[in-house]
Formats: C-alpha cells, sequence, structure tokens
C-alpha cells in the first residue's frame, strides 16, 4: 500500500461525506499570501473566494495548517494572554494577531485563530478543551485538560475541527505535514485519541468512559480511518510468567505484504497469516524483556502504539 494512495483514500472519503469536491478550495487558498495582517483580512479575502459555509470552513483549515508551525516557545505568551482575560471575544482576537503575526502556536493559539476567523466569517464556532493523547506513556494515565479544538455548525450540523493535529506532527522538532482527516472528524475515530472535558462535545453517544479512553492503545493516523485492531483493545499488555503472548487481530480491506512490530526498540517480522477480514499476527513480549512499548506498524506507517508492563 502506498501513502499517496492512502491519502487519496482519504481526501475521496472526505469528498463523499459531503458530497462535494474540496481540492478546489484548497487549491486556492495555497496560492494566499502566507501572512495576513488580522484574522478580520484573511478572512474577508476567503468570504470574497467562496460561498459556502463548508468551503469557507475548509478554507481557514488549509490556511491555517499550511503556514501556523507548532512551537513549544508560545507557551509562555500564551498563558500571558490568558491572564489579561476579559470575554471569549477578546481572547480570540487577542490570539489569532498574536497567531498571524508570529506565524506560531501551540494548540490553544490554533483553535483560537479558526475560531476569529470563524467569527469573521459569521459560522458558528466554539472552542473545547479536553485530554488528548500523544505517547504510550500516557496510556493507563488519570485524564488531564491538556488540549484545545473546535467545533464548527456547517449546516445544522455540528463538526468536529483539530487544526493543531492537521497541521502536522512533533518529534523533537514541528513536522509539517497537513492531515485532513482532522478536518471535520468522524467523531469516533477523534475519540480514539480526544476526550473532552465536556464529554457532550464528543458529539458521541454512548462515549466510553474516562477510564476506557484512559486504557486505549495510542493510534495513529492516517492509518485509523482504514485499518482496525480489533485485538487486542486494552492499550496496556502485562508480561506475565505464564503467558506473554498476544494474537492480534487487524481488519482491513488493504493490502500489505508487510506488517511488523517494535518492542522496546527491537524490529520484529512475525509470521502474518491473511484472514477473511484482514490479518492476523502474534506477539511475544519476551522477544524483549526489558521492553516498555510495542509499535505496531502496516507497511512502513505506525498503526497504534501499546504500554508494557
Amino acid at each position: 500500500m502506498t501513502r499517496h494512495f492512502l491519502i487519496l483514500l482519504l481526501f475521496g472519503q472526505i469528498g463523499i461525506l459531503f458530497g462535494q469536491n474540496l481540492e478546489s478550495v484548497d487549491s486556492l487558498v495555497l496560492n494566499y499570501p502566507s501572512s495576513f495582517k488580522s484574522p478580520k483580512i484573511l478572512a474577508q479575502r476567503i468570504d470574497k473566494d467562496f460561498d459556502t459555509d463548508l468551503e469557507k470552513t475548509r478554507a481557514t483549515f488549509t490556511w491555517i495548517t499550511e503556514h501556523i508551525a507548532y512551537s513549544f516557545e508560545e507557551q509562555e505568551p500564551t498563558r500571558e494572554i490568558y491572564k489579561r482575560y476579559v470575554n471569549d471575544l477578546k481572547l480570540s482576537q487577542d490570539m489569532g494577531h498574536r497567531v498571524l503575526k508570529t506565524k506560531k502556536a501551540i494548540c490553544s493559539g490554533y483553535s483560537q485563530l479558526f475560531q476569529n476567523i470563524m467569527i469573521e466569517l459569521n459560522i458558528p464556532s466554539r472552542v473545547i478543551t479536553g485530554n488528548a493523547k500523544t505517547d504510550v506513556e500516557d496510556i493507563g494515565r488519570s485524564l488531564s485538560s491538556n488540549h484545545a479544538w473546535n467545533i464548527v455548525t456547517i449546516d445544522n450540523k455540528e463538526y468536529l475541527i483539530d487544526a493543531t493535529w492537521g497541521a502536522g506532527s512533533w518529534n523533537g522538532k514541528f513536522i509539517k505535514e497537513r492531515n485532513y482527516l482532522y478536518f471535520c472528524s468522524p467523531p469516533e475515530l477523534l475519540a480514539l485519541s480526544h476526550y473532552p472535558d465536556n464529554p457532550k462535545n464528543a458529539l458521541l453517544s454512548p462515549l466510553m468512559s474516562k477510564k476506557e479512553f484512559s486504557y486505549l492503545p495510542i493510534y495513529y493516523s492516517p492509518l485509523i480511518e482504514v485499518v482496525t485492531i480489533n485485538n487486542p483493545k486494552n492499550g496496556m499488555l502485562e508480561r506475565k510468567v505464564k503467558k506473554s503472548t498476544y494474537n492480534f487481530l487487524i481488519e482491513t480491506d488493504l493490502e500489505e505484504d508487510w506488517i511488523s512490530f517494535n518492542i522496546g526498540g527491537k524490529n520484529v517480522n512475525p509470521p502474518i497469516i491473511k484472514t477473511q477480514t484482514g490479518y492476523s499476527f502474534k506477539v511475544d513480549l519476551r522477544e524483549n524483556e526489558n521492553a516498555r512499548s510495542l509499535i505496531i506498524y502496516f507497511g512502513s506507517q505506525a498503526l497504534a502504539g501499546y504500554r508494557i508492563k
């Protein structure tokens, strides 16, 4: 399976969701200037170029994820802006102007800039906060509010948007890689990595408990939309004296010749069995007695991470 094919597949599913092709929106927005003096001016440009709320929301997401870089340097300036809090509108305006000026942000900056532009476009939106799991060490831990994203209303229906995760990833430095999985994300998929402080903001009923969420594996995008691990669903694996082997069941329609795992830094290519619904293989935790993590790979892409105790 090639990465190009996977990206096309995800784009196609988003297009089917809305019944229209959004690539023309992206193409136009990617030719916009890389800087605007204010969120209002950017919103005016978007409002002039596009007709529907969906197109305008997509344009906003594409511009932000193309031009704003994640930076931990923005933590202290963000705290200072929050200290001066007067109301939600003033907060989004202050954050939006700073992000456009520095071209850097943490999650609060991404979500507040997005919110500010939505306000200028008269599109109902709100910033929501909650927990986002990013590392196998997060598995099994109590939840803390460590992330911010958005809910936008388009044609009387609410959608989830995470411009921070949509802009790229962090691996010692910011890696720019726009990901449309986080544009109007299916609630059941975002719930695998995001747990809002207010459960209603998951747009999912019923929502799993906080404990259930805490013990989920770490799922890596964009594969989670097209590849499912049916077993084990608990992200905490135990190395026991009499039993340390786990049977993994993967459900997918995709063809893949290479499925492997990394256990504590050791790469293993296990025997793979093709099933009616996908693939199965076994992982013996004794492959590395000191390992504290297990990463499953589908082709060259990381699929899911587990914590070992």
